[in-house]
């Protein structure tokens, strides 16, 4: 086999080898917009409560209830979205690592993997927060139906 045969198998298989982490960091990418766009909408709904705290004088209860509400899950949000960033840049390393072992005569592989191992368990962690804040969302709503029951339950005690 000649040398130009073997160099374009061997790099045929590294661009396979570097085609199931790129699919990941696209996956990852998705959900860091998606992750952006919840923590987007958590800010802009603190700046309203935060209008409704000043033209009103003061934070009344059920105000700052929900900005803490909403507080908790901006941490919990960052917290998933820094997870998220993490993975892509260890799997985009992990890439990188792949390209470059080819190219030195030192073996990268056990690095490669590990940086690989710990990108994905970082998306893992990051979808993991993510469902968290899925699950206290759906606790906040229960939370406001209860609300919503009561000042309608007062509402119909004070009619005739």
């Amino acid at each position: 086999m000649s040398t130009t045969a073997i160099l374009h198998e061997t790099l045929a298989g590294l661009i396979q080898s570097a085609l199931a982490p790129v699919f990941l960091l696209s996956a990852n990418a998705s959900t860091l917009i998606l992750i952006d766009t919840r923590q987007n909408r958590i800010v802009d709904r603190l700046r309203v409560l935060e209008t409704q705290a000043l033209t009103r004088g003061g934070i009344p209860g059920q105000i700052a209830q929900e900005a803490t509400f909403y507080a908790a899950r901006a941490r919990r949000v960052g917290r998933a979205a820094a997870a998220c960033t993490l993975s892509a840049l260890g799997i985009a390393f992990a890439v990188v690592g792949l390209f470059v072992d080819a190219q030195v005569a030192v073996s990268l592989s056990a690095l490669v993997e590990g940086t690989f191992t710990v990108a994905v368990l970082a998306y893992v962690a990051a979808l993991a927060i993510y469902l968290k804040d899925v699950f206290a969302v759906n606790d906040g709503l229960q939370f406001l139906q209860v609300t919503i029951d009561a000042a309608l339950e007062s509402r119909d005690k004070r009619q005739p």
